[in-house]
């Protein structure tokens, strides 16, 4: 599962404008050949995600923070977005404990 960008999807997804109109929690998606699903999904910004392994089926809710109504809300979430977000958190600590603890391993220059 990888974000990407519109570039060399065929069709395209709706405009920004008009899936921010539609609310938090709204998505638009296309299911290409190979099984290949693209999905563009507005939370407080447009994430987009393509995946050969989850979906869109199996949406559930989830809690999220409204700048507007300064409140918690609960919105539509895809089961591959919460796919991403639940692997994520550990390739983020991979990264951070990688970070921490390098160690600085010199190759030998052999001269010979």
């Amino acid at each position: 599962m990888a974000q990407f960008g519109q570039t060399g999807l065929q069709g395209g997804f709706e405009e920004d404008d008009k899936i921010k109109t539609q609310g938090n929690g709204s998505c638009d998606f296309h299911l290409e050949e190979n099984n290949i699903i693209a999905v563009k999904w507005y939370d407080s910004k447009p994430v987009h995600l393509i995946s050969s392994y989850a979906g869109i089926n199996l949406i559930s809710l989830t809690r999220r923070w409204s700048l507007k109504d300064k409140q918690y809300i609960m919105v539509n979430q895809p089961h591959i977005v919460r796919e991403y977000n639940k692997f994520m958190g550990r390739v983020d600590l991979h990264g951070m404990l990688v970070a921490l603890y390098r160690i600085n391993i010199r190759a030998k220059n052999v001269s010979t």
